[in-house]
């Protein structure tokens, strides 16, 4: 089985830059944005609680691309660790992680400036993240004796090859 432990994430994000909190959010008047920032601003991505993950479950797009790297070792951990307390953050979490189908436009754009910052250690631990995600989708299929109906993690495996 694969496995994604805190102490690979902290080998592979530990040096990744704190953002400030004027650096946070894309958007800083967008109420929700400012909630981020009340809860994100000045705090290390380890520090982030599973319910905090959950509140924030659809803040990733929102994030700023260095604050998205930031903070990115925040969900995976909590989705692998927590993964059915997290409520809608896992689902972010893997949307955040998918290359949107056209590869031209705003929506490649912004996933690009995202992902480009990635190093080879850090899409590393992004794969071992979506591994585990079709890993433990075939598990809970399983216990209905069922296949799932989709593979949610091929098409950012796919990607971040």
């Amino acid at each position: 089985m694969t496995s994604l432990t805190r102490r690979q994430l902290e080998d592979a994000f530990g040096e990744v830059p704190r953002p400030d909190g004027e650096s946070l959010v894309v958007s800083p008047g967008d109420p929700e944005a400012r909630e981020i920032v009340t809860s994100f601003a000045g705090r290390g991505w380890h520090e982030i609680t599973t319910a905090e993950l959950r509140t924030h479950a659809y803040a990733l797009p929102l994030f700023t691309p260095a604050a998205f790297r930031y903070y990115l070792p925040a969900y995976l951990a909590g989705c692998v660790e927590a993964r059915h307390d997290v409520g809608a953050a896992l689902d972010g979490t893997i949307f955040n992680l998918t290359p949107p189908a056209r590869r031209d436009g705003w929506e490649w754009d912004f996933f690009q400036a995202r992902a480009e910052q990635f190093d080879d250690r850090q899409r590393a631990a992004i794969r071992s993240f979506l591994e585990l995600v079709r890993e433990y989708d075939r598990a809970d299929w399983a216990t209905a004796g069922r296949e799932p109906p989709v593979d949610r993690a091929a098409p950012g495996l796919d990607f971040w090859v």
